[in-house]
C-alpha cells in the first residue's frame, strides 16, 4: 500500500486566494475527490508540493443527482 501524500488545497473568492486546507491522500484522483467535497462554489487550485494537481469545482446539485 502506497503512503499518503500531503496535499494543500487553496479556496477561492472572488478570483482570489481566501484560505487553504493541508490533507493527506492515496493519489491524485482520491485527493481530487477529497478536496471537491471542500470548496465553495467558487471553486480552488489543489497543489501537491510544486506540483499543480488541477482545478476544483464544487459538484453541481444535478451532478450528485445523476451519479445515483
Amino acid at each position: 500500500m502506497a503512503a499518503p501524500v500531503y496535499y494543500r488545497l487553496y479556496l477561492l473568492r472572488g478570483g482570489h486566494f481566501v484560505s487553504m486546507s493541508d490533507f493527506h491522500a492515496l493519489d491524485d484522483a482520491e485527493a481530487l475527490r477529497l478536496a471537491g467535497a471542500k470548496v465553495s462554489a467558487e471553486g480552488g487550485e489543489l497543489w501537491c508540493g510544486a506540483r499543480k494537481v488541477g482545478d476544483v469545482s464544487a459538484p453541481s446539485p444535478t451532478a450528485a443527482l445523476h451519479e445515483e
